[in-house]
């Protein structure tokens, strides 16, 4: 497929934004740039979709799937600062994926604070993630939070960072649609006080009673731990409640991304049935 003829063309791994794409594979350069690289059109479009801004584009005609191709018009009204034409070999460097479609993308980060998971006359519903270590957890944890509806996802400190590639992949690009918001358990604690959200640390505790055993129709937050570690004994205190999801064969947990889904869907059940649950 032929480009416009205003469209630069990049055929040297050594050139100077080549190395800039590398180099945003790491999660030190995001932050510090304030964006993020990007594949996959399903993804882009979404990003697109929810006002995320794009910067540049890089295009591989010789990889172009049919969906890229169709794309490609709506990707070139974007009016991104820079559009390149690269080669297969500058494409396979910065790309991340074994199967591609030939578009690579950069986007500018958002800066959202806790005040965005309170939605204008919406009852919060918050996802609270502390120590998530493995980017398709997280990712998943996203879509979930995305299908259920939830008003924000709060990553703690320690979660491995949400705009690596691994996680928007695994998100299936719904990371861009739910407010995602990073900051300490000291920040999240006062603002849910201020906003009298109700809080459930999901935990292992002699003080944790079914899920199913308690209301989620007003202001919530659900906080998750780790699979290996669990929540932090500081996040359980900062809790006004302890839950946990029974258990009936010989494990002792789920996979955190199915606690979550678990979770959502049951505050969501509950927010919608027609007698609420007391």
């Amino acid at each position: 497929m032929d480009l416009p003829k205003n469209v630069k063309k990049i055929s040297s791994t050594q050139n100077p934004r080549i190395k800039s794409l590398i180099l945003l594979q790491k999660r030190k350069n995001r932050e510090e740039q304030g964006k993020f690289g990007m594949e996959g059109v399903r993804e882009i479009k979404r990003a697109i979709a929810c006002g995320y801004e794009l910067l540049e584009v890089y295009l591989c005609p010789k990889l172009f799937s049919d969906e890229a191709t169709s794309t490609l018009p709506m990707l070139l009204s974007q009016k991104a600062s820079a559009c390149f034409e690269i080669d297969e070999k500058c494409f396979n460097k910065v790309a991340i994926r074994k199967q591609t479609d030939g578009v690579y993308t950069v986007f500018a980060s958002k800066t959202l604070k806790l005040e965005d998971c309170i939605p204008p006359k919406k009852n919060p519903l918050i996802l609270v993630l502390e120590g998530i270590e493995k980017p398709g957890n997280l990712g998943a944890l996203l879509r979930s939070a995305d299908g259920a509806g939830a008003s924000g996802v709060v990553t703690l400190d320690d979660c491995c960072d949400p705009f690596n590639p691994q996680v928007i992949r695994s998100s299936l690009g719904t990371i861009f649609s739910t407010p995602l918001v990073q900051t300490s358990l000291e920040n999240l604690r006062e603002f849910l006080k201020i906003n009298q959200i109700d809080s459930f640390a999901a935990a292992l505790s002699t003080k944790s009673i079914s899920y199913t055993q308690l209301g989620y129709h007003g202001p919530s937050a659900f906080f998750l731990g780790s699979e290996a570690q669990g929540l932090s004994q500081e996040s359980i205190k900062a809790c006004k409640h302890q839950i946990m999801i029974p258990m009936l064969g010989i494990a002792d947990s789920l996979n955190v991304s199915v606690a979550g889904a678990t979770l959502l869907y049951e505050a969501l059940r509950q927010r919608t049935c027609s007698s609420p649950q007391k």
